[in-house]
């Protein structure tokens, strides 16, 4: 049978840019951490659950105490996945820069737009290494715009990132 327990904690972390000390308080019946896999979070939760092993406030020895992230876990594998389109990710987000890089390409790509007649109400859009989804979007927003990217390829000749058509069909495989 699990005790309740209510425990204070003071602990300390040192990290090369920061000293940070912290309290925590756990009121429990079990205790179930989650945290992303950095090396400063899994010190802080072995020296937690030696300490309240030790103490016995934790059922199963601590075992369920500290499990990654599902968030951090599948944007891991979505990463490791990705590495198959990598290039055609670099060379869109280059060519979304380039576009984006004054106002005179702005203006080429929308006329190119508008001669091919993509009706895409959305722009193309870079990926945010933070938001998982981000790269997904940004690759079905690109295809959309995939003919702009080749005539662009064609009409201007300082646009060197034009993705190849190997590199659009991978990329429209993982879509």
């Amino acid at each position: 049978m699990l005790k309740h327990h209510t425990l204070e904690l003071s602990f300390s972390t040192i990290s090369k840019t920061a000293f940070k000390i912290g309290q925590l308080k756990i009121s429990c019946l079990g205790l179930l951490l989650n945290l992303d896999n950095a090396a400063a979070n899994n010190s802080m939760i072995d020296l937690l659950r030696h300490n309240l092993v030790d103490k016995n406030f934790l059922p199963a020895e601590g075992k369920l105490l500290h499990h990654q992230c599902a968030g951090h876990v599948i944007n891991l594998i979505v990463k490791d996945g990705l590495r198959v389109v990598e290039s055609v990710v670099v060379n869109i987000c280059e060519s979304v820069k380039y576009i984006r890089g004054s106002q005179s390409r702005k203006q080429m790509f929308k006329e190119i737009i508008a001669q091919e007649g993509i009706t895409c109400k959305k722009k193309p859009v870079l990926d945010v290494v933070t938001r998982w989804n981000s790269t997904l979007s940004m690759l079905q927003t690109a295809f959309k715009y995939r003919v702009a990217f080749e005539k662009l390829k064609s009409e201007d000749q300082k646009y060197t990132y034009a993705p190849s058509s190997d590199e659009w069909e991978k990329a429209v495989a993982g879509l």
